[in-house]
């Protein structure tokens, strides 16, 4: 799961969290992980390999369709 804050600031029980606006993810969190070689376990431990797998995977599905950000061009005018 993956998910966005408004601020930059770590996170509380009482945080809103939002889509966030990365390729492969979804409105509910959710993630295709594709080939991305992730950990065989999530824990609090191996998030730092989590995180790398994330971010060094092929982002291929822009997930076109889906209301990701209010930049004014829209998900891809965003990156």
């Amino acid at each position: 799961m993956v998910w966005a804050l408004a601020e930059d600031r770590r996170p509380d029980a009482d945080s809103w969290l939002y889509m966030a606006p990365y390729w492969n993810t979804y409105d509910d969190g959710s993630v295709c992980h594709g080939s991305m070689p992730a950990p065989r376990t999530a824990t609090i431990d191996n998030l730092p390999q989590w995180s790398h797998a994330f971010f060094a995977s092929r982002f291929t599905g822009s997930n076109l369709g889906i209301q990701q950000c209010g930049h004014p061009e829209g998900f891809l005018g965003l990156w």
